[in-house]
């Protein structure tokens, strides 16, 4: 992807944020290639962080390379098991949102499926 894109990023195979791409929000993704930059939330399997590539915010992930001359600025965990992905998936939806949406913690999945759905 070029460009900017503010919000959840959601994708079960890969997201390629190209030199001109940028995400601000959360990114839930089995693989995830910045070559751009990244400022949020990560949930993914697989992170690839190219040589001008940064990302900034908090990464739960299960491997990480990063390329001489890309830069990783934040706090990194861990994914463990595969279904962590899932438990984690509530934690990328800003607690405003939540809020704003006037949902239960456990209901905003179902919310951002629906408008996943919708926007599709």
């Amino acid at each position: 992807m070029e460009g900017t894109v503010e919000g959840l990023v959601v994708s079960e195979a890969e997201v390629i944020v190209g030199p001109r791409g940028r995400i601000d929000g959360a990114v839930k993704a089995k693989h995830l290639v910045v070559n751009g930059e990244v400022d949020g939330r990560v949930v993914c399997e697989q992170l690839d962080i190219m040589a001008a590539g940064t990302v900034r915010g908090e990464l739960h992930t299960g491997r990480m390379t990063i390329e001489e001359g890309g830069r990783f600025l934040g706090q990194s965990m861990d994914l463990g098991e595969a279904g962590d992905i899932t438990v984690l998936e509530l934690n990328l939806v800003a607690p405003e949102r939540v809020a704003a949406l006037g949902r239960q913690p456990e209901q905003v999945a179902t919310v951002v499926e629906e408008e996943e759905k919708a926007s599709r």
